[in-house]
C-alpha cells in the first residue's frame, strides 16, 4: 500500500494494514477527486492454502475481514 501511494506522492501514516487500505483509498480519492476501482483477483487464496491450518486460515480470514 506504501508502494502505491508512493507512485501517488502520497504518504500513509497509519500502521495497521486496514487502515492502511482506508487511508490509501481516501487520500487517492481526495487527490483525484474520482471513485476508487478495487481489483480484488484470488482474495480466497490466504485461506486455501491454509485449509489444513485452521488456526492461520482463521487469523488470515480475520485479516481480510
Amino acid at each position: 500500500m506504501r508502494k502505491i501511494a508512493s507512485e501517488h506522492d502520497l504518504t500513509l501514516e497509519s500502521t495497521t494494514h486496514k487502515d492502511l487500505f482506508g487511508e490509501l483509498i481516501v487520500k487517492l480519492f481526495e487527490k483525484y477527486q474520482t471513485k476508487v476501482v478495487l481489483l480484488i483477483d484470488e482474495y480466497d487464496k490466504p485461506l486455501i492454502d491454509y485449509l489444513d491450518n485452521l488456526p492461520q486460515a482463521e487469523e488470515n480470514r480475520s485479516e481480510l475481514k
